[in-house]
């Protein structure tokens, strides 16, 4: 029975000791870590804005000796808007090399303007 005793006894003691340690550690304050980031603040530079023009039509496989050539359905007419309107617009034709009647309708079209020249998306 004594044995018993100090057995339920030391079962008490260390529950409470754990208890107790469960407790302070709760309770204390941890150690704080904190830093601020390095941060910079970015403004981009303007790009160019670049806007392309797919060309004429294309009709693919006009005969089965050709399946993979395109052929142009009539020439593209490409009308050029931008804000403002004396902003400087280059135009670049591209190259077709697919396009078998390219030479007669006409391609691709790279329409282009130089940073700053025309307001965000207007051209």
């Amino acid at each position: 029975m004594i044995r018993g005793a100090v057995r339920l006894a030391a079962v008490v003691a260390a529950g409470g000791l754990a208890a107790g340690a469960l407790l302070a550690a709760s309770t204390a304050p941890l150690p704080e870590v904190a830093a601020r980031p390095p941060s910079t603040v970015v403004q981009p530079a303007e790009s160019r804005q670049l806007r392309v023009c797919p060309g004429p039509l294309l009709s693919l496989a006009d005969d089965a000796a050709s399946a993979a050539t395109a052929r142009s359905v009539g020439a593209p007419a490409i009308s050029i808007v931008a804000e403002p309107e004396s902003a400087p617009i280059e135009q670049a034709p591209l190259d077709a090399p697919d396009n078998a009647a390219a030479a007669a309708d006409g391609g691709p079209v790279a329409i282009s303007t130089e940073p700053g020249a025309v307001l965000a998306g207007m051209l």
